[in-house]
Formats: structure tokens, sequence, C-alpha cells
């Protein structure tokens, strides 16, 4: 199958190779006639396999209703085709623009298995929150280019070297990953936050992790269709490596106190809308960890302080994953004593429910004027592209 390039029929991931160099190896394939690539640093073991390259072409063979094949030469094991069938069960009860489609490919014998346990570590609340609970467990920090903002690349230099700087306090190997998928999905018209999870769990398994740690971004209360979430993450699973979506127990106000034990995790934080390496302390991220740490009476050396930079309306919420946050926060700022805070809070999350349920409203009573009025207001965060995690058209938006 060497050599096949994209097609009506199928998606092919082809010519599969493992190229090392003095300072890295790249794993790259024929993705649907284009090169994907992915960098991993020199020194770890690794061989040349097919999973990472499956996330970035599902969504558009869903869309396309086409299997996705793979040279038989790169065999996936048993486990990693059911749970591909799985994924896509969850992913078309999700969006009904998506088709179940085939993934042909050859099984084989699992590799070794290793003693290697790897989290997910951007800096962040989340990765903060899941390092700090496991951290004894955890041999092996990741960070992967491109899954937050960057502007360029000497600041994501910056990033690896903070990274790199707090792994070799803790005893911990960083495993720096750059690729080129994302650019892939563009040109598609795809975006890559509906298949984060996935990206990251077959890195796992690419890595051959004993254990591969996702730290969730939302809880066992506030669960939606997420790019990441405890139901599609795990299904990548294999009989060498265990997936587990991480932090489904605590909030982001819980796991910011949770950390707060921890200075040096405190001074890690990388929390910033705009940055992988710097703070700003003035968009909503940081504004919502700075707030919690004031009330707290913590610092953290790399973000502002809330009494200084932050601005309190940034919170405001624009969908339903910024209000479950809002309840969280309000109801942090009532167990402190807060309640000059928390009255500021609640002003906002009735405001929004309010401008939330008119335009509801005047989409319901107008029809297809109100819907467009609707759109207007609240757009669809994937408007832009092919498709998302929910339906791009509905008839149950009519």
């Amino acid at each position: 199958m060497t050599g096949n390039t994209g097609s009506d029929n199928s998606i092919f991931i082809s010519d599969i190779s493992l190229d090392r160099y003095p300072d890295y190896q790249e794993l790259s394939a024929i993705v649907d006639g284009e090169k994907v690539w992915f960098r991993f640093p020199a020194d770890i073991p690794l061989r040349a396999r097919p999973e990472a390259f499956i996330p970035f072409c599902l969504f558009d063979a869903m869309l396309r209703d086409i299997p996705i094949t793979i040279d038989p030469a790169f065999p996936v094991s048993e486990d990693f085709l059911r749970g591909f069938e799985e994924i896509q069960n969850i992913y078309t009860c999700w969006n009904s623009d998506l088709n179940p489609v085939e993934l042909i490919a050859e099984t084989g014998t699992p590799d070794q298995k290793s003693n290697d346990v790897y989290c997910c570590y951007s800096g962040g609340i989340d990765s903060s929150y899941s390092y700090a609970k496991h951290r004894k467990r955890i041999t092996h920090l990741l960070v992967l280019k491109g899954m937050d903002a960057c502007r360029s690349d000497e600041e994501w230099q910056k990033c690896v070297a903070d990274r790199q700087r707090f792994a070799d306090a803790e005893g911990k190997k960083l495993i720096e990953i750059s690729h080129n998928a994302i650019e892939f999905l563009h040109k598609r018209n795809l975006h890559w936050v509906p298949v984060t999870g996935s990206i990251l769990a077959c890195l796992g398994v690419t890595l051959n992790a004993q254990t591969f740690f996702i730290p969730s971004s939302n809880t066992y209360k506030d669960l939606f269709p997420c790019g990441s979430h405890p139901l599609t993450d795990t299904q990548w699973s294999t009989d060498n490596t265990t997936i587990i979506h991480d932090g489904l127990e605590a909030s982001r106000s819980y796991k910011t106190e949770f950390i707060a034990h921890y200075q040096e995790l405190l001074d890690q934080l990388q929390v910033c809308c705009y940055s992988q390496c710097d703070n700003c302390g003035n968009c909503s991220k940081c504004v919502r960890t700075s707030v919690i740490l004031y009330v707290l009476g913590k610092k953290s050396r790399s973000l502002p302080d809330f009494s200084i930079h932050g601005d309190l309306d940034q919170m405001k919420p624009v969908d339903s994953g910024t209000l479950t946050y809002m309840d969280d926060f309000i109801t942090f700022m009532h167990k402190h004593g807060r309640h000059d805070l928390m009255k500021k809070l609640i002003k906002m999350k009735r405001k929004y429910i309010i401008s939330y349920n008119m335009a509801l409203l005047g989409k319901t009573i107008l029809g297809s004027r109100g819907r467009k009025l609707k759109q207007n207001l609240f757009p669809k965060p994937w408007a832009a592209y092919r498709t998302g995690l929910t339906p791009r058209n509905s008839i149950l938006d009519d």
C-alpha cells in the first residue's frame, strides 16, 4: 500500500517511517496524500506505528463517509480497533453530521510493556492538579506544541525551557512533541479542539506508556460534548497503555486550592488565553485563577496579582461551559466569606441567563429570523468549520 494518496473511496495512512536526527526523531506518514509528522526527543524508545495519525483524519472520514485504511505493514492492537468503534458511537450520538466509518487495519502482537507513567503538563490548573495528585507515580511530563496559544517559535522554546527546569527539579523526564498536524486539519477546514483528547491519547499509545493521564477541564457534574472527554479519551486504551481522563471529581476552584499547598506548582502556573510562556493577568483564564489565589492569600511568581491587574468583568460567562465555572466561583466566594465578589459574579450570571433566554425566546417566536438573531448573539463555536462536536445544522434549530 506504500505510496497511496487520498481518494474519494478511502483515507489512506501509508509510508509510515521513523527517521532519527541528532536532536530529535521524526515519526511521519502520508495521510490522505499529505505528509504529517511528529517530532520527539532523540533519546526515547520509539518505533514507527500508525496510531498518532488516526485522530487527524477521523472527522474528515466521518463527514465524507469513507473508511480509513492503514498500511498493513503497520498493525494496531485489537483493543485499539474495539475502542475506535465505540468512539464513533459516541461521536455520532453527539453529532448527526457524522457517519460511522471502518478502520481497515491489520492487528498485531503488542510491544513489551513499559513502566512509564505520563502526565500531560501545560502548567495550567488542570494539569498541575493531576500532577500533584499522582506526583509519586509519574515518571514523564508531556508538552505538546500548538495545543494552546503560541505566537512564535521563540515563545514555545521559552515555554519548553520553563517546563524543563521544573521537570529537572522534580526528577521527571520532559517529553516535548511538535508536529504539523494542526495545519493538516486547517487545510481541510476542521478545528483541532474536537479531537484534542484523542490526539493526546494516541500519542500515549505511540509512546507505549503504561499509564497516560489526560487532565480533565470539567467535572462529573458538568460533562457535555467536549474534545477531551472521559467517554472518548479512555476508549483509545490498549492492552499496553491505560488512558486515564483525570480530575473529574474536582472543580476549578478546588483544584486551585489543592495546588495552592505547593508553592513550586503555583510558581509554574501557565494559564493565559494568549500565551504558553507568560500570563497577562488580564484575560479570563488569568483572572479566574488570580482571584482565587487573592482570596486564599496566595501568590504565584508567574501570575500577576489580582489586586493590581485583575478585572472581574473578564469572568463574564459566554457559553454553557463558562457558566458552570461561574457557579463554582460563586460557591467558592460564599465559602470564603467574600460576599462582595460573590454578588458581582451572581449579577454577571443573571445578565448572561437573561440575554441567552431572550435570544432563545426570539428564535422560538420569530422562527428563521429569530434563529439568525440567536446565531448572531451566541454563534456556535464551530460555525466557521465543516463540523464540530455538535451538528452544524439541525432541524431542531428551526
